[in-house]
């Protein structure tokens, strides 16, 4: 009577943990390694404590199981998290995602004084950067790192 109220119990508990943490609502952010690792040692330590005080054979196989059931679970749940931004959402050549080029051409063609695309003069940047290349090179020519 005993083993077959622990194995229904468990059995309601990770159907309901199952029905979380695949389709319940996922964590908000990321969670940090240190919490991952103590949340599954405490489910792991707690269902095998669990099992060495259970009084027969059929109890300490559900509980075992139910621990790792338990450790699955959490883990699929914490596998929905959204993953981490990193950088601001552009390519190496400074453009967005998309392959449009983000700069320039519409449906008219390129703006004017558009030198490649990207809308900046670089002609007229050089003219307005090259006084202070020569004042913080104390009027030599830098040279290229390489």
């Amino acid at each position: 009577m005993f083993d077959g109220g622990v194995i229904g119990a468990l059995v309601v508990v990770e159907g309901l943990g199952l029905r979380k943490a695949v389709w319940g609502t996922p964590p908000k952010r990321q969670v940090g390694i240190g919490a991952v690792l103590v949340v599954g040692l405490l489910i792991q330590i707690g269902f095998h404590t669990a099992a060495t005080a259970a009084p027969s054979m059929p109890s300490v196989i559900a509980l075992v199981l139910a621990g790792w059931v338990s450790f699955i679970l959490w883990s699929v749940w914490l596998s929905r998290a959204p993953a981490p931004r990193r950088g601001d959402g552009r390519d190496d050549d400074g453009r967005g995602s998309d392959d449009d080029g983000g700069g320039g051409g519409g449906p008219d063609g390129p703006l004017p004084g558009d030198g490649g695309g990207d809308g900046i003069d670089w002609e007229e940047f050089e003219r307005q950067f090259w006084p202070y290349v020569e004042r913080s090179h104390g009027g030599k020519e830098p040279v290229a790192p390489g």
